[in-house]
C-alpha cells in the first residue's frame, strides 16, 4: 500500500479504503513480540526511532508506540530520556 501510494501521490489510507471497498483481501502487517523486542535493543543501542523503523519495515510512531508499551524510556530529540 505505501508503494502505491507513493506512486500515485495519494496517501496510503486512500490505497486501503479503495482496497476495501473492492473486498481485495490486505495482509496485516503487525510487529510481533521479537520485532518489539529486537527494536528495544536496537534503539537502546543508540539507533533513532526511524532508523530502527527503517530496519524493521514500520514508521518511527509505530516504533515508540511499542517500545513505550514495553517500558522502554524513550529519548527525546536532545538524546535525553524522558
Amino acid at each position: 500500500m505505501k508503494e502505491l501510494a507513493r506512486v500515485f501521490g495519494v496517501h496510503r489510507t486512500t490505497i486501503r479504503a479503495a482496497l476495501d471497498r473492492q473486498g481485495a483481501p490486505v495482509r496485516e502487517h503487525a510487529i510481533t513480540s521479537a520485532q518489539v523486542a529486537t527494536a528495544s535493543r536496537l534503539y537502546e543501542s543508540g539507533l533513532s526511532l526511524a532508523a530502527v523503523g527503517e530496519k524493521l519495515g514500520f514508521n518511527a510512531q509505530t516504533i515508540a508506540t511499542h517500545l513505550r508499551r514495553a517500558g522502554v524510556s524513550l529519548r527525546d530529540p536532545h538524546g535525553r530520556v524522558r
